[in-house]
């Protein structure tokens, strides 16, 4: 799982660069070298690392951060795809989502064509419980169960209209055989430039909102594996100051002198520190990291609340 959600994270900070010099074509350029036929360019290059960069400095000052980042990309995409979902709705007609299956294909394989894609789309729903031991001092635990129902709702609702909605604007049978992108098909229909840069700028905050969401995933996921000695302990490790894991990797290494051998740390003083900032920024029903493990996967059925009881 921790490859799922890591990998996600290089194609994001790709498509970024990709979606960019749609706008900006001048990102197109100074070739560096060819991939399978495929260029790289510097400017696209430079963008995707300032992403990293970014998601990486927003997520090392903690997870409160990493929400209001999340929130603000979440509720500007929502914002963004109802203005064009409005539209495209006002604007199109009916007779483009005919005929409602390809011709000579039955409509049970179209249904199940599609079926293929659908896990990897709804996906996500299953990272509320990565985070669980980060949320905020007395939510209730039950509220996870709440979040992962209303994320499976929510992308099957989001992925049924914006289907629904560009079928709606321009025939769809078109957008296949001319491989017409979204904010083409919807420039075609109004004759505006403009409604395809607001679809390209909610797709940015998409790619934005994924980058970060995954991230997040994939650290806890090596923070729980960390934490049972399935990898190298120092994943398994909570920042001093920043309270996120594997954040106080660095200072660790200065501390012990530029040896950066973070093994040679004494477990107690660990565990000390963790008591200290289990109280103020864990969740209240799981049981925080200790040295020796515990709950890794955050998973939020336990409802015990910790009190700095020494590592099980």
């Amino acid at each position: 799982m921790v490859l799922s959600y890591a990998i996600v994270c290089p194609w994001e900070a790709v498509a970024t660069g990709n979606l960019l010099a749609r706008v900006f074509p001048g990102l197109n350029s100074f070739q560096l070298y060819v991939i399978a036929g495929a260029p790289i360019y510097a400017p696209r290059l430079a963008v995707g690392l300032a992403l990293t960069a970014l998601i990486v400095a927003i997520n090392y000052r903690g997870i409160k951060p990493s929400g209001v980042f999340q929130d603000v990309m979440t509720f500007g995409l929502l914002a963004t795809f109802a203005v064009f979902t409005l539209l495209g709705f006002a604007r199109g007609t009916p007779s483009n989502m005919q005929p409602l299956f390809a011709a000579g294909q039955t409509p049970w394989l179209s249904i199940f064509l599609v079926l293929q894609i659908v896990p990897y789309f709804m996906t996500g729903f299953e990272s509320v419980a990565k985070g669980s031991e980060e949320a905020k001092a007395g939510f209730d635990p039950r509220n996870f169960t709440t979040a992962i129902y209303a994320a499976l709702f929510a992308g099957l609702l989001f992925y049924v209209i914006i289907i629904g909605v560009v079928t709606y604007v321009y025939p769809w049978q078109q957008i296949v055989s001319g491989h017409v992108r979204t904010e083409v098909a919807f420039e075609r229909t109004f004759g505006s430039h403009r409604i395809a840069q607001l679809i390209l700028f909610g797709a940015f905050l998409s790619l934005l909102k994924i980058f970060n969401g995954n991230f997040v995933a994939a650290t806890r996921m090596l923070y729980a594996i960390g934490r049972r000695n399935l990898v190298h302990p120092a994943l398994g490790r909570v920042g001093a100051v920043s309270g996120t894991p594997g954040g106080g990797d660095r200072t660790d290494g200065s501390a012990d002198g530029g040896r950066g051998d973070v093994r040679r740390r004494d477990p107690r003083a660990d565990h000390r520190g963790r008591i200290a900032r289990g109280r103020r920024r864990l969740a209240v029903g799981v049981r925080p990291p200790t040295w020796r493990g515990g709950n890794g996967m955050g998973i939020a059925t336990s409802r015990r609340r910790w009190r700095g009881s020494a590592p099980g």
